[in-house]
């Protein structure tokens, strides 16, 4: 593990740790109250197509209260998963669910920075990161942190909040995410500035064309965008490549393939 980080990286991510300590109690809610419920719909959607086998070792990356991580467990009873977060306080209430599900011999926690795992080199066969890679800051070198710890023809799995292409789906979400969920929230949140955060990383996050070649940057193929909801949401699934390609001309790296979910 190469863990060779900038002072302004150091300070973004003791931001990032603050701002999740902070909403780590009510952080479940805030998953709701910001896709409007619908999360569990995309979760289950995340989880269902992605078979693992005996040998499956899976990353949950920002793993939060570890939703994914259980939500893995239950649908594959063979999959040995670890599930890394760089918030105590959110890994305290994981580890609390965890143990109330009676899932401890399952799960395991870690706690790490997303941009420097403490986990070695192609150590692990698939990795979900679900609402969280718009949170590490540096997404090229997330990628690559993620494409590292995965085996090559392993498959990740990202999950993250996107602004709808539809115009008027688009106003709507928008209009929901800046004047009616600031309301809603300082009745929930006794730090403004850090719904102020979470509000600005889902404007600013990248367009799914970006994200998909910014996949194929850092080392993914096969790279597929399915969006959710009419694209509030989208789902990303790609297979981890050697740095040649692996799959004969670059060309095979190419264009994303496009799915649009329409169950909900």
């Amino acid at each position: 593990m190469a863990d060779v980080r900038t002072q302004k990286e150091e300070d973004a991510t003791q931001a990032v740790r603050q701002v999740f300590d902070q909403i780590a109690f009510r952080y479940d809610f805030l998953n709701d109250l910001f896709s409007g419920f619908i999360h569990h719909h995309w979760m289950r959607v995340l989880v269902r197509e992605e078979p693992c086998s005996v040998e499956t070792k899976v990353l949950d990356v920002c793993t939060g209260t570890a939703d994914v991580a259980i939500a893995i467990a239950r649908h594959n009873s063979k999959a040995r998963i670890v599930g890394l977060d760089i918030s105590e306080k959110m890994l305290s209430l994981a580890k609390a669910k965890i143990a109330r599900l009676k899932l401890e011999d399952r799960i395991e926690l870690c706690w790490g920075d997303g941009l420097a795992m403490p986990l070695a080199d192609q150590s692990v066969d698939v990795v979900f990161n679900s609402f969280g890679l718009r949170n590490q800051g540096d997404y090229k070198k997330a990628l690559t942190e993620m494409a590292r710890v995965l085996k090559f023809q392993g498959r990740i799995n990202i999950l993250e909040f996107t602004r709808p292409a539809n115009i008027v789906i688009r106003s709507v979400y928008l209009f929901y995410l800046t004047r009616i969920m600031p309301v809603v929230s300082r009745f929930f949140l006794k730090e403004r500035a850090s719904f102020d955060y979470l509000s600005r990383t889902i404007k600013h996050f990248p367009a799914p064309d970006v994200v998909a070649q910014l996949m194929r940057d850092c080392g993914f193929a096969q790279v597929c965008v399915k969006p959710l909801t009419g694209g509030i949401a989208c789902l990303y699934r790609a297979t981890r490549v050697p740095a040649d390609g692996g799959q004969g001309p670059r060309g095979a790296q190419g264009k994303s393939c496009y799915h649009e979910d329409r169950s909900r």
